[in-house]
């Protein structure tokens, strides 16, 4: 895969990872429910536009698009768990563990 792919996927992956983060204040806020909705809105166009970039040079979505996915499970499994203290169990260890396999498998 071409660098500039590389680049394009992980702004990609923040922005989408943004977007949820976002999508989970505005479901758990009383105020500024629309700040944080705006926000998603933006966040996942801007996903959109460096995934689309990716996609253009790289037409193997097949290995670009689980990469992608994965990343972004487990960024969010982690972000999820420092800073909101969701609980991860032994069965989500796992997956994530064979996540982290199959990321340095598909690379």
């Amino acid at each position: 895969m071409k660098k500039l792919v590389w680049i394009y996927l992980l702004f990609s992956l923040l922005f989408e990872v943004a977007g949820d983060i976002f999508v989970k204040f505005s479901s758990n806020l009383l105020n500024n429910k629309l700040f944080f909705s705006i926000m998603t809105f933006v966040c996942y166009n801007i996903m959109l536009l460096f995934w689309f970039l990716a996609v253009k040079i790289d037409k193997n979505i097949t290995i670009t698009g689980t990469i992608w996915l994965m990343g972004g499970e487990l960024l969010l499994v982690i972000l999820g768990a420092f800073f909101f203290k969701e609980a991860i169990t032994m069965k989500q260890y796992v997956g994530i563990a064979f996540s982290m396999i199959a990321l340095f498998l598909m690379s």
